[in-house]
């Protein structure tokens, strides 16, 4: 399931990047950094799983500021 939810978040990522690159005119950094975090989020949770505390928080940690940074574009844009 997290395999899944992991390809997903990636292929959108992937996907708001490509659209980002081609139209310059719209804007997409913000959800592209949204999936980006929920992405890194899925990674930390399944290598935390994997009994890797210390590359699992520091996934966690990282997903959470990027998530953050996206909320905190979304609302001041």
């Amino acid at each position: 399931m997290l395999k899944i939810l992991q390809m997903t978040f990636a292929v959108g990522t992937l996907l708001f990047v490509i659209v980002d690159m081609v139209n310059a005119k719209v804007d997409f950094q913000t959800p592209m950094i949204l999936f980006l975090g929920l992405t890194l989020l899925i990674m930390g949770v399944r290598v935390f799983q994997q009994k890797q505390k210390l590359i699992g928080g520091i996934l966690m940690g990282a997903s959470l500021f990027s998530i953050l940074v996206s909320i905190q574009g979304f609302v001041f844009n």
